[in-house]
This record gives C-alpha cells, sequence and structure tokens, in this order.
C-alpha cells in the first residue's frame, strides 16, 4: 500500500504543470461605449418592455432621443436597435 502511494506521489510529480496565468474572457456585452447609457441606469419599464420583447438578449446600452429611449442590440444579432418610450410602450425596431 505504501508502494502504491509512492508511485501515485511519482506520477504526480513527474506530470505536474505549473499553472499559467489567467486571461480574461471578453464576451462582447456591457456597456463599453461611454455614449450609451448603461442598461442598469436604464427606466424599470423601459428595462421590462425589452425583456419582454427579446427575452433571451443582453444590451450593450441605449441612447435617450427625446423622450424615447434607443436601445443597442449586441453586435452579430438580428436586429440593431429598438426604440422604446419612457413610459415602456414599444415603438420600432431596426
Amino acid at each position: 500500500m505504501i508502494f502504491i502511494g509512492l508511485i501515485n506521489l511519482a506520477l504526480g510529480l513527474a506530470s505536474y504543470k505549473a499553472p499559467t496565468e489567467p486571461t480574461r474572457i471578453d464576451v462582447g456585452v456591457g456597456a463599453t461605449d461611454p455614449d450609451l447609457i448603461p442598461p442598469g441606469a436604464l427606466p424599470v419599464n423601459v428595462v421590462r418592455a425589452f425583456v419582454t420583447k427579446y427575452p433571451h438578449t443582453i444590451s450593450r446600452g441605449a441612447t435617450k432621443s427625446g423622450d424615447n429611449f434607443v436601445i443597442v442590440f449586441p453586435t452579430g444579432s438580428p436586429h440593431r436597435h429598438a426604440t422604446f418610450t419612457s413610459a415602456g410602450a414599444f415603438v420600432g425596431e431596426d
């Protein structure tokens, strides 16, 4: 039994590799554009309407156009923008 333990220890030491420095993974989500309003700063009615209309999409942020909020979709999604009023009513998309 001690012999098996010594073999396990020798195999473990022979196959050990020092850990590498972790790298940050950028998933491309979140407001990286300083001109965009971050999703957490949007009115609750707008966020609720956006999540209801686009349930599996995380917005990059929004811009304010008059009384409307223009939500910016992430890169690679089928839509580019969706417009909602501050009350949460859907206006349009492109």
